[in-house]
């Protein structure tokens, strides 16, 4: 009897081991009990709005600059393409010369986020938000030769982009534009291309800065032949800047 009751413990006691391993491995791998579908999405539109002048030293899309009073300039453009900034060109006041003459243009007066001033190198602010990455151009025309009030003209007088500098607003990834300098403005009323995105580059916000902190005062140049003849008075020219939609 002992022994036959010792053999019955033993039995019950695999089966009770066998059941509770079996419950262990149904525990670790779980079915299907049911599936269910959701949906997520997003829609776009375009950015039409104007984008602010950055400062093109540190292009910091946070920390716009300020309108400077004493050289004001156009309102940018708006739209998903957009030309965002360009500072004036101001080659001072001279001197009479019979001499051959280059003039160089002054760094451009910036007001930073903060209000105090700094000198940067003349430049243009473009933005390109159309998400497509096509590409773009963008060129300037010399509208007409440099002319006083009552039309006479500064005959002869020639200007010269040079030393570009292309930078991008700091957390801009995409890929570069190509940036053309020098830049000699030799027939008027024709366009001259300044910078070339390709297809896949040019997104986002750019700057073509016209030297850097060693050379800006000697990056735009008006050539003033002596036989010229000057009045003393004021002479200007105007300057058309277009932003292209593709490359081509």
């Amino acid at each position: 009897m002992k022994t036959a009751r010792l053999t019955v413990v033993g039995v019950l006691s695999a089966a009770a081991l066998f059941s509770f391993v079996g419950t262990a491995n149904a525990a670790g791998t779980p079915q299907t009990a049911a599936t269910y579908s959701s949906k997520g999405d997003v829609s776009f539109t375009l950015d039409n709005s104007s984008v602010p002048p950055l400062d093109p030293r540190n292009p910091v899309k946070d920390k716009p600059i300020q309108d400077n009073p004493d050289d004001p300039v156009n309102p940018g453009t708006t739209g998903p393409l957009t030309i965002d900034r360009v500072s004036n060109i101001h080659f001072g006041e001279q001197k009479i010369s019979a001499e051959d003459e280059t003039y160089y243009a002054k760094p451009t007066e910036i007001i930073l986020n903060d209000g105090t001033s700094a000198s940067a190198p003349n430049y243009i602010q473009l933005t390109d938000k159309r998400g497509t990455a096509v590409g773009w151009k963008l060129q300037v025309t010399q509208e007409e030769q440099f002319k006083t009030q009552d039309q006479k003209a500064l005959e002869g007088a020639q200007v010269t982009f040079t030393n570009g500098v292309t930078k991008k607003e700091t957390s801009n990834k995409a890929s570069s534009p190509a940036a053309q300098t020098p830049v000699v403005f030799d027939k008027f009323g024709q366009a001259k291309t300044i910078m070339t995105a390709t297809k896949g580059s040019g997104m986002g916000t750019w700057f073509e800065n016209f030297g850097d902190s060693s050379n800006m005062d000697k990056s735009i140049s008006l050539f003033v032949p002596g036989v010229s003849a000057k009045d003393q008075a004021g002479y200007s020219a105007t300057f058309t800047w277009t932003l292209l939609d593709s490359p081509a």
